[in-house]
């Protein structure tokens, strides 16, 4: 059975690169970080006090926290994996890596690999923080930590799983070191998933069925009911970088599908990187005209890192932390996204801690 799910799941990444995870209600905390490094040190505890897993996926690390937590990890018999991106590493990155192999943890390099996240026994985060040093350091960051959610940590393990299940056996005569080592080092793999070479061909068609998540987002939420309400309708949105024209589309469409008393009010956050893109920011200001704000963070020290999505429709609440952004080259990548309906306690946060940054903000009023 095990083995099934794994497969399926593998086919599922390996053609839709963001994935899609289901919290059980009320059963996750955010952690933030507004450059004090707080969400390293809730990590490294995590992973110390794990007894039987661990499994770290990060496509930059450079925290040597992490690295000698992980290798502590190891040293105790734990059953410790790193994934990291494939891309060029430092010397320094490189002679962490080498370190904690020796220790015993399973070292895999993963292709277009964009996902952050934990699985320590039954606890998981996922969200925007790499376990690198500028994460720690300058960046508004957020990871969700669940724990106690059987169904959640089947979901998030066989994601895991599919890291390492990407190998085809057609080209498995290129991953030589797939199997486990007779030693306790262990030899970094390289995943390469086939899939991967498809996404040139029909990189469009996949962009917009992934970008369009936002109709998933708030589709079941849409009504005609116009009945007097006592509660104010509202979309959250926060992401990095932003240049992704089928978002645009989706909240055109949301909010033409919308009645006119039923219609959010809608706020984005971004990184100054989205003023490159003035006539998508205008499209979306046009959109809902007075009822969007859009904030620009600077980000010349405190990088807005944030992906997250907030919608409180009907009197229903669903936020989603997401580890890649509203981006064209996110919707290439592997990325994650973790719902969790009706919690409003966590809604509630990280719509707390979006307003908090509001401050440091310029909004953008139209090109």
């Amino acid at each position: 059975m095990k083995k099934y799910i794994n497969s399926i799941v593998s086919v599922f990444f390996i053609f839709f690169s963001i994935v899609f995870l289901q919290a059980g209600k009320g059963s996750s905390k955010a952690c933030f970080s507004n450059g004090k490094g707080n969400i390293g040190g809730t990590l490294v505890s995590l992973i110390n006090k794990a007894e039987k897993e661990v499994r770290v996926v990060s496509p930059q690390i450079s925290y040597v926290p992490i690295f000698e937590a992980l290798g502590d990890s190891g040293d105790r018999g734990v059953d410790t994996k790193l994934y990291v991106s494939d891309r060029p590493k430092s010397n320094r990155v490189k002679a962490q890596l080498r370190k904690v192999k020796k220790k015993g943890v399973q070292v895999y390099e993963v292709e277009g690999l964009h996902a952050k996240g934990t699985l320590t026994d039954k606890k998981i985060t996922w969200g925007s923080e790499n376990m690198s040093d500028k994460s720690q350091s300058g960046n508004k960051e957020i990871m969700v930590r669940t724990k106690d959610d059987e169904g959640y940590l089947k979901q998030s393990r066989a994601l895991f799983d599919s890291l390492e299940a990407c190998n085809s056996p057609k080209s498995s005569k290129k991953r030589k070191h797939n199997s486990p080592q007779p030693s306790k080092e262990r030899k970094i793999v390289k995943i390469t998933p086939e899939g991967r070479k498809v996404f040139g061909s029909r990189e469009h068609h996949l962009n917009k069925s992934k970008a369009r998540r936002v109709l998933k987002f708030v589709e079941e939420q849409v009504s005609e009911n116009t009945e007097e309400k006592d509660f104010e309708n509202f979309l959250y949105f926060t992401s990095m970088t932003f240049d992704n024209e089928d978002f645009v589309e989706s909240i055109e469409e949301v909010l033409k599908k919308c009645s006119k008393e039923n219609r959010p009010n809608v706020k984005c956050m971004f990184d100054k990187s989205a003023l490159k893109h003035l006539d998508l920011l205008d499209r979306i200001k046009i959109a809902r005209k007075d009822h969007i704000r859009i904030y620009i963070l600077d980000g010349s020290f405190n990088l807005q890192h944030r992906k997250t999505m907030v919608r409180f429709l009907n009197g229903e609440w669903l936020g989603i932390i997401s580890t890649g952004n509203l981006a064209n080259q996110s919707d290439m990548d592997f990325n994650v996204d973790s719902y969790h309906k009706g919690d409003e306690k966590l809604c509630k946060q990280i719509c707390e801690e979006f307003d908090k940054l509001i401050p440091e903000c310029t909004e953008y009023t139209g090109s």
